[in-house]
Parts: structure tokens; C-alpha cells; sequence
């Protein structure tokens, strides 16, 4: 409930999708969210390798708070996600992607080796991508 005791229009179980989202504004938000995914996963590489890193893997180095950082970024994925629409199963799958990555990602060194090869801001905005366009809002 609001706080003048009304309904929380806002609320998971009533969630509208942001009424200014059209296909072309969706189309941008992906392109957004592409550069986003791309910075947080795959900013850097490795010389002499084709392996590709991002500023997640990069604060992972810092114990707990490094990880617990990387999942808050990974969640804004998924934020956008819920505010253009996907669907509750959908979300659910990139929570679990982002508590997997934070948790296997927790791990000392081999977390972070898991964190560079999982890329969990680009798997969930492939996974976004894949339902709007199934969905023909892109």
C-alpha cells in the first residue's frame, strides 16, 4: 500500500511496463544495455589471448565486497529487464544467473576464472534480447 493507504499500482503482482517504451525506445534500451554488458564483461583483454574481461571480473580481485559489487551491477540488467516487461519466469532465470555468478564467483581465484568465462550481464541481456524479439516488441 501507497502511504495514504491506496494500492501500490507499482507492485510486482500489478507491474506495467514504463508507458513510453516503444519499439524503437526498447531497441535503444538493448543498445544501452549491450554497451553496459560489454563494459561490465568484456572491456579488456587479455594480451596474446582472445580471452575478454570487464570491470565485474576486475572488482571480483576484492573479497566479498568485490562480489557482492559486481552482483549489484549484474542486477541493473535485470532491473531492466522487469521495467520493459519480461516476464516473471524470465527474471527469475536472471536472478539466478546474477546469485550464481555471485556466489561461484565468491570463491577465491577460481571464482574469479568463473566470473570471466560466465559473463553474467551479457548472458541475461542476450536472454532479454531473445524475449523481445520473440515477442516482436524490438
Amino acid at each position: 500500500n501507497g502511504p495514504r493507504g491506496e494500492k501500490d499500482e507499482r507492485c510486482w503482482k500489478n507491474r506495467v511496463t514504463h508507458p513510453r517504451l516503444t519499439g524503437e525506445a526498447r531497441r535503444k534500451a538493448l543498445e544501452r544495455l549491450d554497451r553496459v554488458a560489454f563494459v561490465l564483461d568484456s572491456r579488456f583483454r587479455i594480451p596474446g589471448t582472445p580471452i575478454r574481461f570487464g570491470f565485474d571480473q576486475m572488482v571480483s580481485f576484492v573479497p566479498v565486497v568485490g562480489d557482492a559489487a559486481g552482483g549489484l551491477m549484474a542486477a541493473y540488467v535485470v532491473h531492466q529487464a522487469a521495467r520493459h516487461g519480461a516476464p516473471r519466469r524470465l527474471i527469475i532465470q536472471m536472478m539466478i544467473n546474477v546469485g550464481l555468478d555471485v556466489t561461484l564467483g565468491s570463491v577465491p581465484v577460481a571464482g574469479t576464472v568463473f566470473d570471466v568465462f560466465f559473463k553474467v550481464s551479457k548472458r541475461n541481456v542476450r536472454l532479454l534480447r531473445r524475449y523481445l524479439e520473440e515477442e516482436g516488441a524490438v
